[in-house]
């Protein structure tokens, strides 16, 4: 198996010593079936046995382990292919060629000090295999790939890449973990805390109850805010993003339906106490008001606060701009998804049907909040009610595409508002709690015509439903978080 040092293999000697390999693999595990097969049957990557004559060999003793539990040898693995898959046998070189791949596997035993390391190697050129076979389909397609579609088409070759380097991982310590140590990793987390610097969910300062109900906004999590239309998605996101970009977190808003300017404006109107109606008068904002945004528009400029505008966005390219910012200087603390339905995908697994695009862009928004290691708010819409019927608090069975949506989220809260009884109290309901009880129904307060949403901040809000709220009576929450808690 040795090859001199700085020797680069041809095509032709790489296949040929893959096969090699093959064979000498499939032969020690017949040549010591009690000792090796074992060992075989979980080392040996099930991509890694390709040669023709090996696979039916393979076939008969992942079949008698499934039937018996007892490791065959090769007249036992010879008699089911005679029994189960003449072709099989037939191709594998008979009785005899089954024979010779156990004397081989006994002169391999022999002359091998330490036999894992031969499983290492054929996993290695199986890898080898793959990657040529990858990296070759991948400089066909680039060729064929239009410049404005070359940032999608790397970002889809790095996921194949890393799916590729996962399957063949020979160090599973990045994914797998004892009890021992998740124990010891529990442990340190409960010390944290104890010391003032655990690492708990983001708070929602404008919602301290619903924040204490489902543990903040934490990292891996993805929560789902879901509501019918008009009902205050979009202004609810805002009402989250105002204090996080204060406290000097980093967002990434993803406004798919709405103009970057008209997002700002609602933070601003969640914040200052600006209403964001009037930025749009055809007479600009009043003197008084004109002087008190001046005031705050500079602070606004060094907020971490990214916005992505672009109708129809693939989640491709919401992964990408996520991990780009996420690497970049200002980091990445929390994305918004604005809304799910609506996010794109070209993959040919969700073209199925609605229901399949959406359990695909729902998953992958969940991947990407691990793989970051941040929470994900996305927003998501509610069947209408019917328009003959009284418009009634939202169940599981409200949300489109409700089955992958409950699966994949950490949480899920729906915003109810009866605007005929008080369209100044928004319900919000939690449907799904991965971190505690569900089925609580929380009311905030709201006043619409400022953009504001917020929990037991009534004196304040009183101040702006008659709709004449200055930016001198805005809010004055100070929106610190504690050091350490996120």
């Amino acid at each position: 198996m040795d090859k001199q040092k700085g020797h680069r293999l041809t095509a032709t000697e790489s296949k040929r010593q893959h096969i090699e390999l093959q064979q000498w693999a499939v032969g020690v595990a017949l040549a010591d079936p009690e000792e090796q097969i074992p060992a075989f049957l979980a080392k040996v990557h099930p991509k890694a046995i390709t040669e023709p004559t090996l696979t039916p060999v393979v076939k008969g003793i992942k079949a008698i382990m499934d039937d018996t539990n007892r490791p065959p040898t090769g007249k036992d693995v010879a008699l089911w292919l005679q029994a189960h898959d003449t072709p099989g046998l037939i191709t594998a070189g008979g009785e005899q060629g089954i024979s010779n791949l156990v004397e081989a596997g006994e002169e391999a035993i022999f002359s091998i000090n330490n036999v894992g390391t031969l499983y290492d190697a054929l996993n290695a050129a199986a890898y080898h295999a793959e990657l040529e076979t990858l990296t070759s389909a991948f400089y066909n397609q680039v060729r064929q790939t239009p410049p404005s579609e070359l940032d999608k088409f790397a970002n889809k070759a790095l996921n194949d890449l890393k799916s590729l380097k996962a399957s063949f991982a020979t160090d599973v310590s990045e994914y797998v973990h004892s009890a021992s140590e998740i124990i010891d990793e529990i442990d340190q987390e409960l010390e944290d805390a104890r010391n003032g610097k655990g690492t708990v969910g983001i708070p929602l300062n404008n919602f301290p109850r619903l924040s204490d109900y489902i543990g903040g906004l934490r990292p891996g999590n993805l929560t789902i805010i879901a509501a019918r239309p008009g009902k205050g998605k979009t202004t609810f996101c805002s009402n989250i993003v105002a204090p996080l970009s204060e406290a000097g977190l980093s967002t990434l808003f993803f406004s798919i339906e709405m103009k970057k300017t008209e997002i700002m404006k609602n933070i601003i109107a969640c914040r200052y106490g600006l209403p964001s109606r009037d930025f749009n008068s055809e007479y600009g904002l009043p003197p008084e008001k004109q002087a008190a945004y001046d005031q705050f528009k500079e602070g606004i400029r060094h907020w971490k606060l990214n916005v992505a505008e672009k109708g129809g966005i693939d989640i491709e390219e919401v992964r990408q701009l996520a991990r780009r910012q996420a690497e970049s200087e200002e980091g990445l603390d929390v994305i918004i998804v604005d809304y799910i339905q609506i996010v794109k995908t070209d993959d040919p697994k969700a073209h199925t049907g609605d229901q399949e695009k959406l359990a695909y862009v729902t998953y992958e928004l969940k991947y990407l909040a691990l793989e970051l290691d941040v929470p994900i708010v996305a927003t998501c819409q509610l069947n209408r009610a019917n328009t003959n019927e009284k418009d009634l608090p939202p169940t599981p069975s409200s949300i489109r595409g409700s089955d992958a949506i409950l699966q994949a989220a950490s949480h899920v809260i729906a915003l109810h508002r009866d605007d005929d009884e008080d369209p100044h109290v928004t319900q919000a309901i939690i449907l799904k709690n991965r971190n505690g009880p569900s089925n609580i129904t929380i009311h905030i307060d709201t006043a619409l015509n400022i953009c504001f949403f917020a929990e037991d901040m009534n004196e304040t809000i009183t101040k702006f439903k008659g709709g004449g709220a200055s930016a001198q009576e805005s809010p004055q929450s100070s929106y610190q978080l504690r050091p350490g808690s996120f």
